[in-house]
């Protein structure tokens, strides 16, 4: 069952031994962790014409975008502020 941490969905999946050593060895084969490597081949299909969500992918993709610069703003400030609060 997929749950909210730190503003993602956060999926558990598992994998058979033999093949999650292929996964492992294809992610270090292209300089990535396997968890990245796996976020990255599920946007891919998720984009592709394979995929029945195809059509709404770029505006998935844009509101996701448009969260994490609004996180990286909101944190941003508040570190801002914090600093300014302890120079007083």
């Amino acid at each position: 069952m997929p749950y909210q941490q730190k503003g993602k969905i956060v999926f558990h999946v598992s994998i058979d031994p033999n093949r999650a050593a292929l996964l492992v060895e294809d992610a270090r084969a292209n300089d990535s962790r396997p968890a990245a490597w796996v976020r990255e081949l599920v946007h891919r299909h998720l984009a592709s014409e394979k995929s029945s969500v195809a059509d709404q992918y770029e505006e998935a993709r844009a509101a996701d975008d448009k969260a994490w610069v609004d996180s990286y703003k909101t944190r941003f400030e508040g570190r801002k502020k914090t600093s300014l609060d302890e120079g007083s």
